[in-house]
């Protein structure tokens, strides 16, 4: 199993120590070393800003780390060949009042 993580809101002491690890940010060019040498023949992303609270505070800051970091992953994934790309997404959108419908 390889891991790329920045660390930004984890601990490198809950990555599986069986687990290869790349301490990266996914908008980091190093992305595509790791792709050189691993060769994955599927990208499971979980990668993200996801505090709504401090992305409503800095939305640059969340668009850059969750669009251009989810769009570099996807460019390596093709240049790479890549079978299958898994993206997870938070379930961010869905706080704040209930709606009546």
């Amino acid at each position: 199993m390889k891991v790329i993580g920045n660390l930004s809101t984890g601990s490198k002491a809950n990555v599986n120590p069986r687990a290869c690890f790349y301490e990266l940010d996914t908008r980091s060019p190093e992305i595509k070393k790791v792709f050189q040498k691993e060769k994955p023949e599927v990208v499971n992303h979980h990668a993200a800003f996801t505090s709504v609270r401090e992305s409503a505070k800095k939305p640059i800051e969340t668009n850059a780390i969750n669009v251009l970091g989810t769009l570099n992953l996807l460019n390596q994934t093709a240049k790479h060949k890549a079978s299958h790309f898994i993206f997870a997404s938070t379930g961010g959108v869905w706080y704040g009042k209930k709606a009546n419908l």
